[in-house]
C-alpha cells in the first residue's frame, strides 16, 4: 500500500510553525500597522480579522464538503461549474502570489531600509529562489535547515525582547503616534495581510 507517511515531528511543526510567522516580517509589520493607523489601529484589526474569518469559515464550509486541499475549487466547480472553478484557481493562485510578493518585498525593505528599490528586489528575488532551493531539496533536508534557522532566529529575538523590556521599564510605554500621510487602509492591509 502506497500513501503518506509522518516525517515531522511535535518539534520540527512547532519550529517550523515559529520560522514561518517570523520569516513573514509579521512583527514589524504589526508595528507598520499601528504607526499607519494611530489610535484607530484596533479599528483597522477589527476589520482585517473580520474578513480574514470570514474567509476562513468559507474555507472550513468548503472542506467540510470537499476534503481536499482544492476544497474551494472543488465547491465551486459543484455549484457553478468548470468555468468558474479555473477562474476561482486563478483567483486563489494570484491572491497567494501578491500576498507573498508583498510580504518579501516589506521585508527586504526592512533588511535594507536605504537600499535602492534595484536592490531590495534583488534581495527579494534572492529570497524566492533559495526558498525555492530548499523546497526542491526535499521534506527531511528542509526539516533540518528550518530547524536550526528558527533556533537562531528565537535566540535573537528572545535577547532583543530581554533588552526591550528593560528599556521599557526604565523609560515607561510610549504612546501610539501616527505617522503624516498614514492612512487606514494601508494599516488594514498590513493587518491583513500579516
Amino acid at each position: 500500500e502506497q500513501g503518506l507517511k509522518k516525517s515531522m515531528t511535535l518539534k520540527d511543526l512547532v519550529l517550523f510553525g515559529i520560522l514561518s510567522i517570523l520569516a513573514s516580517g509579521g512583527f514589524n509589520l504589526l508595528g507598520h500597522a499601528v504607526v499607519q493607523a494611530g489610535d484607530a489601529w484596533p479599528l483597522t484589526l477589527a476589520g482585517a480579522a473580520a474578513v480574514f474569518l470570514g474567509a476562513a469559515k468559507t474555507y472550513a464550509v468548503a472542506f467540510k464538503s470537499n476534503p481536499s486541499n482544492t476544497a474551494e475549487s472543488d465547491l465551486v466547480q459543484e455549484q457553478f461549474g468548470d468555468i468558474a472553478s479555473a477562474i476561482t484557481a486563478i483567483g486563489i493562485l494570484i491572491f497567494n502570489i501578491v500576498s507573498i510578493t508583498t510580504i518579501l518585498v516589506f521585508c527586504s525593505h526592512i533588511i535594507l531600509p536605504s537600499a535602492s528599490w534595484a536592490s531590495q528586489i534583488a534581495l527579494t528575488i534572492s529570497i524566492i529562489a533559495a526558498m525555492s532551493g530548499f523546497a526542491l531539496q526535499g521534506i527531511d533536508v528542509n526539516k533540518s535547515l528550518l530547524n536550526g534557522f528558527s533556533q537562531i532566529l528565537i535566540l535573537i529575538l528572545a535577547t532583543t525582547g530581554l533588552l526591550g523590556f528593560g528599556g521599557l521599564a526604565v523609560n515607561g510605554y510610549p504612546s501610539v503616534f501616527r505617522v503624516k500621510g498614514g492612512s487606514l487602509t494601508s494599516s488594514f492591509f498590513y493587518f491583513f495581510f500579516i
